[in-house]
């Protein structure tokens, strides 16, 4: 059983403003974005830098994605999370499976059927906003956060080349 101050870890395209340093209640919806990694705990073995290191490089060799809407879906085990599902370029199914693979090497890939071959990118509405249909932002920066029992906070941005 881990421990509960043990940290867990989202990485994220943002598409609205997610400055490194900010900070959300536990339960609080984070602002628009898509997931490119659902939450996941580092295994005993790795460490923050070697999780660091290893998205600073991924970074590097991914160009600047281009995030389109296309059409309102329900999500969530009861279909009850409204969303916008994202086109999905070649380069950003590429950019998740190689966070996959390095996740899966470290031991920290999360079990989740929302990832690998299940993985539909998208866009969940929040406070009454919403990705409507066509919009199209350019994300160029992968943004990771962690979570502990009480907040979650943007602790990094790893810049798209």
């Amino acid at each position: 059983m881990r421990n509960k101050m043990t940290l867990e870890y989202l990485l994220v395209l943002p598409v609205d403003p997610m400055p490194v340093g900010a900070t959300y209640r536990r339960n609080e919806s984070l602002p628009l974005h898509c997931t490119l990694m659902p939450w996941f705990p580092l295994s005993l073995e790795t460490s923050f830098q070697m999780l660091e290191e290893v998205l600073g490089q991924i970074a590097l060799r991914t160009p600047p994605l281009a995030l389109v809407s296309e059409r309102s879906e329900l999500f969530g085990p009861n279909k009850n999370v409204h969303v916008h599902t994202l086109r999905m370029p070649d380069a950003l199914e590429d950019l998740h499976y190689r966070v996959c693979e390095k996740l899966l090497d470290f031991g920290s890939l999360p079990k989740s059927p929302w990832i690998g071959d299940g993985y539909r990118p998208h866009v969940s509405d929040h406070n009454g906003r919403t990705y409507l249909p066509g919009t199209v932002t350019i994300a160029k920066r992968i943004t990771l956060l962690s979570r502990n029992a009480v907040e979650k906070s943007v602790i990094r941005e790893f810049a798209l080349d």
